[in-house]
């Protein structure tokens, strides 16, 4: 088991083209353990769940990158954040953190421009909704608030374990 700072936030080019995350304080952070051989959409999800982000995303709406380590930023200074976008880059991260000394954040940029739909309310199988621009009922894809995170190939993936959470809760 590794530990694994996240924070929420975006990234942002500044004055001197340096690469800075800035971070957002209403999300807060997340320390969590993940198992060394975790998936990327595992990783994704435990993400997800850390942040209470719930149906308000799907993975494609959540990027995940990190800074490198100080010791290789110092030999590269204009570098950009180091994107995390498959199972290799998700053990390739798990690595930088068990054989570094020095902390290396998860940075977790939700792009609400991708996933604008929020739940509102919930009422048996009439779900209503508002988007960022508030716009009432917006196209729903689905009743009901069961997280669903969507495959690169275009399928679907459904953590069972959060359906029957969900149907409990409701």
């Amino acid at each position: 088991m590794v530990e694994i700072y996240s924070v929420c936030g975006k990234w942002n080019l500044n004055d001197k083209f340096q690469w800075e995350f800035l971070v957002d304080s209403n999300k807060g952070g997340s320390l969590s353990e993940v198992d060394e051989n975790v998936t990327y959409i595992d990783f994704v999800e435990m993400v997800i769940q850390d942040f209470g982000l719930g149906c308000l995303v799907k993975d494609r709406d959540i990027t995940l990158s990190y800074e490198l380590p100080p010791r290789m930023k110092s030999l590269v200074k204009d570098s950009p954040p180091v994107y995390i976008r498959n199972d290799r880059q998700v053990r390739t991260f798990v690595s930088k953190i068990k054989g570094n000394g020095e902390l290396i954040r998860l940075c977790v940029t939700v792009n609400y421009e991708k996933s604008n739909t929020i739940v509102v309310e919930n009422v048996g199988n009439n779900t209503q909704s508002k988007t960022i621009h508030d716009e009432e009922n917006a196209d729903v894809e689905k009743t009901g608030c069961i997280p669903v995170l969507e495959n690169l190939d275009g399928g679907s993936y459904v953590n069972e374990s959060n359906v029957h959470e969900e149907q409990q809760v409701t």
